[in-house]
């Protein structure tokens, strides 16, 4: 495995963190009353697996629950399922449809949906190019909302990576040995990366990327937030499971920058920010086959 100039992650707030504190608490108060919201322009999509409902609607039946996501931006939402022969579909649901594609196994998607790598029987990363990683490194099962440009890969327990896809052996990010990825998510030359520790406290940490090297700007942490599944770059807005125990948690909609934070429900499945038109052709969809 290559290691050249990766950038090691911290677990702290820098050395301003009394004064960013706060700066952060007067922030907090003052927007305490402004009501959380959605990004707009988008809504939130919960499930705890792929649903089986919209495949049924549209005439398949025997596929089974699978993984979900979204691009980038949210203009698409990607269901997967598999049958009994373990043989893969995706549903690309759009604005403007949805398309049906099989798929080589549970897979990464583009912008366009078009699958980029998927992860082999072995646990093994298998990419449209033909390449596949080596036997000693193994994929990370992680919410990668990053249009298939980067990629997160394990050769141990503590010994965790995020790479670009491109090339993926070479570090670009190494995460501390206690941490586990939960979402990645990139906006032009910004790539956010959030983890949890022992899901009682999440981070989510903001790099520079410039060719393959990554430089760290900043590092939140967020002590009320057991794992964050979302984040929204443009607003700041992220979906989070909260700190308090696998009973006890609940879905929380919150700001990075303010901290202000509400529970939305009761915790169950994965939750999303995807366009308000995605989520409406999906509710169409299901309504037009009920209608029949």
């Amino acid at each position: 495995m290559e290691s050249t100039a990766a950038t090691r992650h911290p677990l702290t707030f820098g050395s301003n963190r009394c004064l960013a504190l706060s700066c952060s608490l007067w922030i907090v108060l003052l927007s305490a009353c402004a009501p959380l919201k959605p990004p707009p322009g988008k809504g939130i999509f919960w499930a705890p697996s792929a649903p089986i409902e919209l495949p049924l609607a549209l005439g398949y039946t025997g596929l089974r629950r699978g993984r979900v996501s979204r691009d980038s931006t949210g203009d698409h939402l990607f269901l997967q399922y598999y049958d009994s022969a373990r043989q893969n579909k995706v549903f690309v649901v759009s604005a403007d449809g949805i398309q049906i594609k099989d798929l080589p196994g549970p897979s990464a998607f583009d912008a366009e949906g078009n699958a980029v790598w998927w992860l082999t029987d072995s646990w093994r990363f298998e990419f449209a190019t033909g390449y596949v990683t080596p036997t000693n490194t193994y994929a990370v099962d992680v919410k990668n909302f990053t249009d298939g440009k980067y990629i997160a890969l394990r050769r141990s327990p503590e010994v965790t990576w995020v790479a670009l896809a491109e090339s993926p052996l070479t570090e670009l990010v190494l995460l501390p040995s206690n941490a586990t990825l939960d979402m990645m998510i990139y906006r032009g030359d910004r790539l956010y990366l959030a983890y949890d520790i022992s899901r009682v406290v999440a981070y989510c940490s903001e790099y520079e990327v410039s060719g393959k090297s990554a430089k760290l700007v900043r590092t939140r942490k967020v002590r009320w937030a057991g794992v964050i599944y979302d984040f929204d770059p443009d607003s700041g807005l992220f979906l989070a499971q909260s700190a308090f125990g696998k009973f006890f948690s609940h879905a929380l909609l919150a700001d990075i920058n303010t901290r202000a934070h509400k529970r939305i429900r009761p915790k169950w499945g994965d939750t999303f920010f995807v366009k308000d038109s995605v989520i409406k052709q999906y509710g169409e969809a299901l309504k037009k086959a009920e209608a029949k």
